[in-house]
């Protein structure tokens, strides 16, 4: 009975984390949509010649985010 109740509990954990994962990417992917959505409006309203300056912070902020939830799962 035990061995079966510790297997559970691994089981429900690690479950929980993959869902903790999904979740927080899903979420970090929706606010990197936003602000790629802010961006083309402003992009829009005043043009720029500079634009890949401008999106280069947005991925690497992005690759952070995913390295950090990457870590947390192990």
């Amino acid at each position: 009975m035990d061995k079966v109740a510790i297997i559970q509990i691994t089981m429900d954990a690690s479950v929980r984390d993959i869902w903790v994962n999904i979740s927080s990417l899903t979420i970090g992917l929706a606010i990197t949509e936003n602000q790629k959505q802010k961006k083309r409006k402003k992009d829009e309203t005043q043009p720029q010649t500079k634009k890949q300056p401008q999106s280069m912070p947005q991925g690497s902020s992005s690759c952070m985010q995913r390295n950090t939830f990457a870590q947390g799962s192990k």
